[in-house]
């Protein structure tokens, strides 16, 4: 019953927002740049995605009703990102926050598999790449039954066959890099050059949105909740940081240890990070 209230939610939230969904799937993006309030904000999931998406999301009627009257949060149905980067105020800056590869890891796998409430597993894969899923002899889906060793090794074995087969990255965008998501900016926005990236540990989420928007306590959207399993002993065994997300330690560990609190860069300054 209660997987089939939280499909029947999710296809109502498409309907309610078809030009939405119509719109992303014409331009076969999913995630990019938001533009709220003369602020553009990169969107990175599992990187405080959602929070960001329900500051633009109340700049839509139909949101702001689901989510006051309801209590609905549709924050990945009701924002699309921006076209194109345009000049705002004479402030060419983009800004996004990036989480601890360790922490984001974790959370994918806590909030995509063990808290999973869907009747099928979560792909590695991109969804719409079914006929690499077809051809695979291996599974490229995990459940609650892999624990996040398991999850963990997975990755790095699909990582070394698209290596070895000369494939793109087919992995789902919860598991791509912080890193790699910036890089692919570039592509949807060819102008992004000619902007400085600020970039935030996303422990400063709270107090840098609070100042953007005059918003006393950002709220959390699909966040996970913290426990006490120790999944640093299963990151340091399959050594998947250093082998998939070494980029993404490296701007943490530069965000810890800035006296700014923050890192401006261009955007061939980040590409050599």
């Amino acid at each position: 019953m209660k997987i089939r209230i939280v499909f029947l939610k999710q296809l109502f939230f498409k309907i309610i927002f078809i030009d939405k969904y119509l719109l992303r799937k014409f331009r076969r993006r999913d995630i990019g740049i938001l533009k709220i309030k003369e602020n553009y904000l990169v969107d990175i999931p599992k990187s405080g995605s959602s929070s960001i998406k329900h500051l633009a999301g109340l700049n839509s009627n139909r949101y702001k009703f689901l989510f006051y009257i309801f209590g609905f949060k549709p924050v990945h149905n009701s924002v699309i990102p921006i076209n194109n980067l345009d000049q705002i105020k004479k402030q060419k800056k983009i800004i996004l926050f990036i989480k601890s590869p360790e922490q984001r890891l974790y959370s994918v796998y806590k909030e995509k598999v063990l808290e999973n409430n869907m009747p099928f597993n979560y792909s590695l894969i991109k969804n719409n790449k079914v006929n690499f899923i077809k051809k695979s002899i291996f599974p490229t889906s995990v459940n609650k039954k892999n624990n996040f060793l398991d999850f963990c090794n997975k990755i790095i074995y699909l990582k070394n066959y698209f290596i070895e087969k000369e494939y793109n990255n087919f992995f789902d965008k919860h598991l791509i890099s912080q890193y790699e998501h910036v890089l692919n900016l570039n592509s949807y926005y060819p102008n992004i050059k000619d902007f400085m990236l600020v970039i935030y540990p996303i422990e400063n989420l709270d107090l840098i949105l609070g100042n953007l928007f005059g918003e006393k306590k950002i709220l959390k959207v699909n966040s996970t909740e913290k426990n006490n399993y120790d999944y640093d002993k299963d990151l340091k065994i399959s050594n998947i940081i250093n082998e998939i997300y070494y980029k993404d330690k490296i701007i943490y560990q530069k965000l810890l240890e800035s006296k700014k609190g923050f890192l401006e860069l261009n955007f061939q300054s980040f590409k050599n990070i």
